[in-house]
This record gives structure tokens, sequence and C-alpha cells, in this order.
């Protein structure tokens, strides 16, 4: 017998339901079914294109700083390639750099989207200054993007170098130099040379507005005659510039092909200097560094250093810096076997900056140097330091001459090919004068060695001041204020600082025949003009031997 039937009331098992397939939902809900699909499909196309787009960003920000190093390295290449190959050669290299090179484009700049291009790249001539107003490429409405750096990683202020200047009041314009090689310098204007900082006009222009007007232009004549051929061989020519302020020998020599390592710290004149050097895309050529040429380095991590810092207002400003000595940052430090030409305008203090050269100068690494010499005037408790120090680099072989500060201009050189002309000769017996006068002030506790003379100041041939009153055979007899000097051991230079010995008088000269040198007529102490002093001398009946009394205390 078969079993019981299953009951169909409410405690009977139901049959499991059977499975719809998706398709089955599209057909019986098709409103809903699109709906869905929209709005699904959207949101995976959407992050799928967020995901892409983000990888593609990122990899292209990592190529871009691969190819940072890989251009600079290969830069360094092609500069190299080229001095070997001569001017014909491949510029492939030069091509990924410029494909590769930074690009700047912001208008961050106080006078950007104004239609005047303000970052100092228009208007660029000889005879008129272009004034700066922006950072490089912050200003790209005007200007257009800046390829290349702003400013070196040395600088250290929260804002660019030229918006710096302008914070602290001190203007800029830029113009072209005016002789080969070209490049674009800036610098404080002349109508705010006598308020601005003196340091931010170290080493620049009297005038940006008057090419023909640099400041020590003589210099420069030797900056480029020393490194010209040097630096174009293939070889790593270095300059060591101390006291650097806006940068024109370092451009000079960054232009010419040679490794510059600038030291300035007045940060007005590095912010200049900033501007110059990356205007001239030379930042791979020049290491600016904060600091100063000390006898003493700073321990690591001090500032124990202080120097002052002019302002526009015509306050000062106290800047505590890091001193570092020559020979540890070239020998040391950056490694470096021979300095071609030492720049050293230290404000006063270059015996104390050469005095961290030793190593340097023992070992006969450096082939030129080019240096301040004070008067005596203002100085006297150390007014023997500049003497010692060009004595002693007379005894380790170096010939000296004395720079005149003679504009381009009246020499009327066309070219910095043009062959340098002789200087005077700063010799022992010179110096040895200097020494004498220094050791009398000492012993006399006077800023002035002799008392004033009633006749020779009716005459106008002697005043209040030093260097009327030295000894008329020192050096510091021949030049007021600061002078200059070039002391080489190469010896392709030295037979232009063989001349006449400087001072007013001769070495061979006797004191007591007379006031004037009939070969120098025109010259008198100081390197004043005494041109027609001897007449009136005759005017007042003045014999020889009355003239030569009144020198005989200078013996």
């Amino acid at each position: 017998m078969d079993g019981p039937l299953l009951s169909a009331g409410k405690h009977a098992r139901r049959r499991p339901a059977r499975a719809v397939s998706p398709l089955q939902l599209i057909v019986k809900y098709p409103v809903t079914a699109a709906v869905l699909y929209i709005i699904i499909g959207g949101v995976g196309a959407y992050l799928f294109w967020a995901s892409n787009s983000r990888q593609q960003i990122q990899q292209q920000q990592a190529a871009d700083l691969h190819g940072k190093h890989v251009a600079t390295a290969q830069h360094g290449d092609a500069a190299k390639g080229t001095a070997a190959s001569g001017p014909n050669a491949t510029n492939s290299s030069s091509t990924v750099l410029a494909e590769r090179e930074l690009i700047l484009c912001t208008d961050a700049c106080h006078k950007a989207k104004d239609g005047v291009c303000d970052d100092g790249r228009t208007n660029l001539s000889q005879a008129l200054p272009t004034v700066v107003l922006c950072d490089l490429g912050s200003d790209c409405s005007d200007c257009g993007p800046w390829k290349g750096v702003r400013n070196s990683s040395s600088w250290s202020e929260p804002v660019g170098p030229v918006e710096y200047l302008r914070r602290n009041n001190i203007p800029l314009a830029t113009q072209q130099s005016p002789w080969e090689p070209k490049f674009h310098f800036a610098n404080t204007p002349v109508s705010s040379h006598k308020s601005a900082s003196k340091g931010t006009n170290r080493g620049a222009s009297h005038s940006i507005s008057n090419p023909g007007g640099f400041e020590e232009s003589a210099i420069t004549h030797i900056t480029y005659q020393v490194l010209r051929d040097l630096c174009r061989q293939g070889k790593e020519g270095v300059m060591v510039d101390v006291g650097a302020g806006a940068g024109w020998y370092s451009i000079l020599a960054g232009r010419l092909g040679c490794r510059v390592i600038a030291m300035e710290p007045l940060t007005t004149s590095r912010a200049i200097m900033e501007y110059n050097t990356a205007r001239n895309k030379l930042q791979d050529k020049i290491q600016l560094r904060a600091s100063v040429a000390a006898q003493y380095p700073s321990a690591a991590g001090y500032r124990n250093y202080t120097v002052v810092e002019p302002r526009s207002s015509g306050l000062s400003t106290k800047l505590h810096v890091a001193g570092e000595t020559l020979d540890q940052v070239v020998l040391r430090e950056l490694q470096l076997r021979n300095v071609a030409l030492l720049r050293v305008n230290a404000g006063g203090a270059q015996a104390l900056a050469m005095a961290g050269a030793q190593e340097l100068l023992e070992k006969q690494l450096v082939n030129n140097i080019v240096l301040q010499y004070r008067s005596a005037e203002g100085s006297k408790a150390h007014c023997d330091q500049d003497p010692k120090l060009l004595l002693s680099l007379l005894e380790a072989g170096y010939n000296i001459g004395h720079i005149a500060n003679i504009e381009f201009g009246d020499k009327l050189v066309k070219s910095l090919s043009e062959p340098l002309q002789t200087l005077p000769a700063v010799t022992e017996s010179n110096l040895k004068f200097d020494l004498f006068d220094c050791k009398q002030m000492t012993q006399e506790r006077t800023e002035r060695l002799e008392a004033a003379c009633s006749e020779m100041r009716d005459m106008q041939l002697i005043g209040h001041t030093i260097p009327e009153r030295l000894h008329p055979k020192s050096f510091r007899s021949s030049f007021e204020g600061t002078a200059y000097v070039w002391a080489s051991r190469d010896t392709e230079f030295k037979a232009y600082l063989q001349g006449p010995s400087v001072g007013v008088f001769p070495p061979e000269r006797k004191i007591t025949d007379s006031w004037f040198v009939p070969e120098w007529s025109d010259v008198v102490m100081g390197g004043k003009s005494c041109r027609g002093l001897q007449r009136q001398a005759e005017q007042q009946n003045m014999t020889a031997a009355d003239r030569a009394a009144l020198l005989v205390r200078h013996r």
C-alpha cells in the first residue's frame, strides 16, 4: 500500500522558486535596467580615467626630474665636447637641455598683467637700461615663460631675489655688456648709488646707463686676458671671487667658460648676483656662497662673523654670517688643485682673507691675484697689514703692479682682446716706506705724519689729509683712498707688471733735490695733478733750496 498523500494545507512543503536571470530582469524592468546601466557605467569610466591620469602625471613628473639631472650632465659633457671638437661639433646635448630645462610661468609679481614685461627681458641695449621689477618667470602673461631657474639653491629668503630687493627699496636695472663676450648685467641704477648699499655696487658699475663707465675697467681687462684661453681650452679654469658684489667679474668668468666660486655675505648684493647668474643661465658654472673669507673658519652651524649691510634708508643692518677659509673651500671641500685668478675685495679685510689661503700660496696653486690695497688714513692700527701681505707675495715669486682706475673710454680700449698696458711696479722699497710711515704714525699716535707746512699749503701742494704727508717714495703716496694691485706668477704676464716703480718720487731721486720731478711733471702726492704749481713757485720767488728744505723731514 502506498504511503499517505502529501497534504496541500498550510503546513505543506513549498517547492523552490525558479531563479530569474539578469536578462529576464532587463526584459521585465527595461527602464530601471537602463538607468542602472548608465550610472554604473559612468562611475566606472570616471574612476578609470582618474586613475590613468594620475599615473600619467606621476610618470611625467618623474621623467621631468630625471630629465633635468640628465640634461645637466649632458650639458657639461656638451661643453667639454664643444671645446674639444670646435664650433662645428654637434649640439644634440644642448637640444636635450633646451627641451628638458625647467619652465617657470606664473603671474605672482605685483606688476604682472600690466601689458609690460617687467622681468628685464625686453628693450635691452647698451645705451638704455631696462628696469627690473619682477623675478624671472613671475610675469608670464607679459614676458612669456622663463626657461631656467630663478635663483640658486643657496638662496634662503622666502621670496625671490628681485622681490627681496623691491621690499627693501633697492631698485634694479639691467642692460647688455658692451664688449665680447656679451652678457646681461643688472645693478642698482646711477640715481640710487649715493643712497643704496655700497655693497651692492662692489665690483659692478658706476652707471648702468653708461656701458663705458664700468668700475675698475682695468680689472675687467685683466680678468678677460687671464681667463680667456685657459677656460676655452677644455680645461676647468677656476676663479675665486671674494666679495663678489653684484657679480660683474664672476659673470664674465662664467661666460668665458670658467668655474667660479663666489663669496658674498651681503644679502642685497647676493640678491642682485642671483638674478644676474640666473639671467645668464650660469648656475652650472657659478657657485655662490653666503659667507666671508676668514682667517679662521666658523664651527659647523655657527655664524660668528658680523658684517654691516647699509640700506637705502641710510640705516645699516648687522648680519651674522659664517666664516670659511679659502684653503677649506678650495682644497678640502671642492678639492681643486689650481686657481687661475683669485680676486679679493673684502672691504678692508683682504689681509685676513689671504691669511686663510696660506696652504694655497705655499703650494703655489694660485697663479694670479687681484686685491685691494688700503690707504693709511683711518686704519692706523692695521696700516701695516697690507704692506706685509704684498711683501710676502713678492717673496713668494709674484710680480706686483698697481692697477690704475682708468675708464675704458679714456684708454680707448675697443675690445677686451687688445693687449694689456704695462702697469707701474710695486717694489719692496715702496712697501718698506709704507711700513716706515705706519711706524711713524703708531709711535706718534697721530693720524697724520707731519704738521701742516704753511708754505706748501699756500701753494696748494699739501692738504690736511693723507697721502700728502706720507713718504713720497712709498706706494701709498701715489693714490688716494683705495688702490688695486695685480700679483702674478704667470710668465706671460710678468712683463706687464714691470713698469716704473710706484711712488711720487722714483727710488733713485733724492728727496732734497726738488718738489718737482721733470719726467713726472703732472703728478704730485696722491696722484693729483700739479700742473702750474712750478710756475706758481717761481712767482713766489722760492728757490729750489727753499722748496727742498721743506721736504728734509721726510728722509
